[in-house]
């Protein structure tokens, strides 16, 4: 099809070419007759369904969505609100009275269809009275969980100081964890969990002959050292069952007889193989996995090369590297890739930083500055989380949850918002994960905010790192830890600590939820 054929499509169905025909199959740039903006759209797509401006689709979604000032109003008054200024949109802030205690509040229409309250200080109230429980219900609690209380009931969220009747030992157990399941004593919970996943001794030795190694005394454990023969040289070794188990092969006489085969290559052939591959060397051959001083020949650059690493195919020259990275991503230039993020509302604020890396810009529609990388804007259509109507509603209360899992003997952190269209938390739960706590938070970016925290306190300070695989969980695998490292009641200490700073701006910001 000619160019002057497909233009006279799309003025047909309202839109204004400003560039040659690129195929049917292709986005062409286009301006909207409709509302004026510039917008990339199929010619197949406009000629089958008559649309393709996302502007336009977004306004008519809008205004067939959009809930009347009068249904509002009365929904309002259904929750025991009286508005005091017109409605807006369904998640803006609206003043109102709550006719209950006289206050002043602002929830939102959206808030307020979803069953809440709409008034935080009488939700505190009912939250306190519904969690209030007398000391002897709490005492009677705690003893038919086989622990005796040794002081007053201190609340139900606070540590209680009692005697575990099994173990005998003293322990601080909370009324609301013995409650949601908990037995209470760590070290008793830790021993239960590991009879119960206790590998079958007879499958342990088996699985030891299978790697050339004959056990000489029962198993124990799968970290304690066990007495085996390496079957390939009769020596008597000690290998752990874990060890095996993570690919070691147990007999450290063999292993050096296998380093030193490694090491024994000739000078003349570890200098025609570090020249076959690119790499001149300038100093005598140290052994095969000593660094070894070279001259990358491409370059010209000097780099530490080991002779294994050269055999195995991999680069040591780090710049050349970075620079085949590089080249994959110079199709788009800065001149394409500002337009790409205009297109998108995006305003950049600085040049263009490279295909993966955070670009500053400013999001014309609600005027915030936000970081997207180019990769993200090309291919999700959107850079601002704030405007965003996938993933966390950035603008609406967000939610922090904490998780433990023993059978992995993990914790998970993660965030979410109520009117998410899925619920993660359940979806976790659903997985085998238990419900530790959770806090509600004014907005979902706060709640952000709050998870890198901790994840950077796991990290950093604590040096956890991932406890579970990407194949043991669907989502969220990588805001795990062991409990090896971290501990259930500091996390949450910790949580509480990290959102007490935006307490300091606004009081009634954040909530526990239990």
């Amino acid at each position: 099809m000619s160019t002057e054929e497909a233009s006279l499509v799309m003025f047909e169905h309202g839109f204004r070419p400003l560039a040659d025909y690129p195929g049917n199959q292709k986005k062409w740039l286009c301006e909207c007759l409709t509302c004026g903006n510039e917008v990339f759209v199929l010619r197949n797509t406009v000629a089958t369904n008559g649309t393709g401006c996302k502007h336009c689709w977004a306004n008519r979604r809008g205004q067939a969505l959009r809930v009347s000032e009068l249904d509002a109003i009365a929904a309002m008054h259904a929750a025991g609100l009286k508005p005091l200024e017109p409605y807006k949109r369904s998640g803006d802030p609206w003043r109102c009275i709550h006719l209950a205690c006289g206050r002043e509040v602002s929830p939102s229409y959206n808030t307020i269809q979803q069953g809440e309250g709409g008034c935080q200080q009488c939700g505190y109230l009912k939250q306190a009275a519904v969690k209030r429980h007398d000391a002897e219900f709490a005492a009677e609690v705690m003893r038919s969980a086989g622990l005796e209380p040794l002081e007053n009931y201190p609340g139900s969220k606070s540590k209680w100081r009692c005697l575990h009747l099994e173990c005998g030992q003293e322990v601080l157990a909370t009324f609301g964890g013995i409650q949601q399941g908990e037995s209470g004593c760590q070290k008793c919970g830790a021993t239960k969990r590991g009879q119960a996943q206790r590998l079958d001794p007879e499958v342990a030795r088996q699985f030891m002959i299978a790697n050339g190694l004959e056990p000489k005394e029962p198993y124990e454990l799968s970290n304690s050292p066990w007495k085996c023969v390496h079957i390939e040289c009769g020596s008597i070794v000690y290998p752990t069952f874990s060890s095996i188990q993570g690919g070691q092969r147990g007999c450290r006489k063999c292993a050096d007889k296998l380093t030193g085969l490694r090491q024994s290559y000739s000078p003349e052939f570890a200098i025609d193989q570090a020249l076959t591959r690119g790499y001149k060397p300038l100093e005598d051959y140290p052994g095969a996995m000593s660094h070894w001083r070279c001259i990358h020949i491409p370059c010209g650059r000097e780099v530490k090369a080991t002779l294994n690493t050269l055999m195995s195919g991999k680069g040591c020259c780090t710049v050349c590297g970075h620079a085949q990275g590089g080249e994959k991503n110079t199709k788009y230039t800065a001149e394409v890739a500002e337009a790409v993020m205009r297109e998108f509302g995006l305003e950049p604020l600085e040049s263009f930083p490279g295909y993966f890396e955070k670009w500053r810009c400013i999001h014309n529609e609600c005027g915030r500055e936000v970081n997207p990388t180019f990769w993200y804007v090309k291919f999700r259509e959107s850079g601002c989380k704030f405007c965003a109507t996938k993933g966390l509603d950035y603008t609406g209360k967000g939610i922090v949850y904490l998780l433990q899992r023993e059978d992995y003997f993990s914790a998970k952190v993660g965030i979410t918002t109520p009117n998410s269209r899925t619920d993660r938390i359940a979806a976790h739960v659903k997985e085998g994960w238990r419900l530790v706590q959770s806090w509600t938070t004014d907005t979902a970016f706060q709640a952000e905010e709050v998870e890198e925290d901790i994840l950077s306190w796991w990290r950093n300070e604590l040096e956890a790192p991932i406890s579970m695989r990407r194949e043991d969980m669907k989502s969220g695998w990588t805001e795990t830890a062991s409990l090896l490292y971290v501990d259930i009641d500091a996390t949450s200490t910790r949580i509480e600590q990290s959102i007490a700073s935006f307490i300091t701006e606004s009081p009634t910001q954040l909530s526990p939820t239990f």
